[in-house]
């Protein structure tokens, strides 16, 4: 018999959820996140992208563009960092997170205010 109980469901299906808000004029990406792989975690993380490339910075309404992005831990201790693609097709925006050249989680987001929302989940 199946379990339908939401601590079941976010071990086995790991999702994440994350908000980035535009940090002019420095391009910089505030980020927000929480990961249901994460057992135990009763807070909403923090994360800091900065553009790989002056000509990547982000506007202050797009947010399109490769980033070098540290997430911290609850504890606000930071992780290795990450490479964060943004790409944009109409009001969808899609998110890649990769290390060392391979994608290991991908997502779909939009604006909401001033915030790109994104939910994400691992590559298979």
């Amino acid at each position: 018999m199946s379990s339908n109980k939401v601590g079941d469901l976010q071990q086995n299906l790991p999702i994440g959820v994350v908000t980035y808000r535009l940090a002019i004029p420095s391009g910089e990406l505030e980020a927000e996140w929480v990961f249901s792989a994460q057992t135990g975690v009763e807070t909403v993380c923090k994360g800091i992208a900065t553009p790989q490339t002056a000509e990547a910075r982000a506007s202050e309404t797009n947010f399109v563009g490769n980033y070098s992005i540290t997430y911290y831990d609850p504890d606000g201790e930071p992780a290795e960092p990450w490479d964060l693609g943004i790409t944009q097709k109409g009001d969808i925006f899609s998110v890649i997170w990769s290390k060392e050249g391979k994608p290991k989680y991908h997502g779909i987001g939009f604006i909401s205010g001033e915030l790109l929302v994104c939910g994400w989940r691992p590559t298979q």
